[in-house]
């Protein structure tokens, strides 16, 4: 299953999760005021220090720096379209993903 999705994809079944992560930690950072442990508990992730690696590694500023940012001056992001092709040739179409590697 997960050569199959990786074929389709070009990501793994767990990077795909972990993207979803940080978009979902961005939208609380941009749409809350909630503290960031609070965002870490939320988005499943257990320590501040992974979180901010990872956070920094897809947006190129750590979450503290990305909140104090203006809204309009905040890192955009490269937008990854992933879908999957089953072997019915119908498509099954994974929602779009923003990630910047």
């Amino acid at each position: 299953m997960i050569k199959f999705f990786k074929s389709r994809t070009g990501i793994t079944p767990s990077k795909y999760v972990m993207i979803q992560k940080m978009e979902h930690a961005k939208m609380l950072l941009d749409e809350t005021d909630l503290d960031l442990s609070e965002i870490i508990e939320r988005i499943g992730l257990e320590y501040m220090s992974h979180f901010s690696k990872l956070f920094k590694n897809f947006y190129g500023v750590s979450p503290q720096h990305y909140r104090k940012l203006p809204p309009l001056t905040r890192p955009a992001t490269h937008s990854w379209k992933v879908s999957i092709q089953p072997t019915n040739q119908s498509a099954i179409h994974v929602p779009t993903v923003d990630c910047e590697m």
